[in-house]
């Protein structure tokens, strides 16, 4: 199984049907537990800048 982290890198592939799947899984992952923990950490190390920008937005639903 794909780590959230490939996940979110794979929100920004320029193929759509890779985009929808990985959105699909994204939507999956976010009733599990510890996601809000598992995007928090993706942030603190992350050297990938649009994987670090593509975990904002979901982070920030979850922080606020």
């Amino acid at each position: 199984m794909a780590t959230l982290r490939d996940r979110i890198a794979a929100t920004l592939d320029p193929n759509a049907d890779v985009r929808r799947q990985a959105e699909l899984d994204l939507k999956y992952a976010e009733e599990q537990p510890g996601f809000p923990d598992a995007l928090a950490n993706i942030l603190e190390v992350e050297q990938d800048p649009g994987v670090r920008q593509s975990s904002k937005s979901p982070t920030s639903t979850f922080l606020l």
